[in-house]
């Protein structure tokens, strides 16, 4: 439905790049654990400040107190809620559609995909390129761990080096 373009606007104003509609923005097959970011390297161990989880619905993480977690394909579930088992006629699909948002309510609606446009934009600045990816403080990005306990403690670890 339109969710894919707005997905595509969104990503498209956050990177100033061109993003097709329907294009697969996110990867659900982690790598390897993989930190990118600068190594302060004192010795001391950095506080985590800042926990900002990047993940899609077909991932389940653990430990995510105090942690923002963006499902970033929340609209593309929701869009597909909406549009199961809609006619092929388009004026009769377009009539049961608003039926479903009238439904839903419009608190709803901006609660379940609000987080996930933001979630789209902040994973483009951070130029995070898979799921699932945890950001720390702003400054790490460490790549296939879905234990949140665990990035943090891979981001104190690679600090203190």
């Amino acid at each position: 439905m339109m969710t894919n373009s707005l997905i595509a606007v969104l990503f498209a104003a956050a990177t100033s790049t061109l993003v097709v509609p329907g294009t697969e923005l996110t990867n659900t097959q982690p790598a390897k654990v993989a930190i990118e970011g600068p190594s302060i390297g004192t010795g001391s161990t950095r506080p985590v400040e800042n926990v900002e989880v990047f993940s899609n619905s077909a991932i389940y993480l653990t430990n995510i107190r105090d942690a923002r977690v963006f499902v970033l394909d929340a609209m593309e579930v929701l869009d597909s809620e909406l549009s199961a088992g809609l006619p092929a006629n388009e004026l009769e699909a377009q009539t049961i559609l608003r039926q479903r948002l009238h439904a839903i309510g419009a608190a709803e609606l901006a609660r379940r995909t609000k987080p996930a446009a933001e979630g789209i934009v902040q994973a483009a600045r951070y130029g995070v390129d898979r799921v699932p990816a945890v950001v720390i403080n702003g400054e790490a990005v460490i790549y296939g761990v879905t234990d949140i306990d665990v990035a943090r403690s891979i981001f104190q670890r690679s600090h203190r080096q």
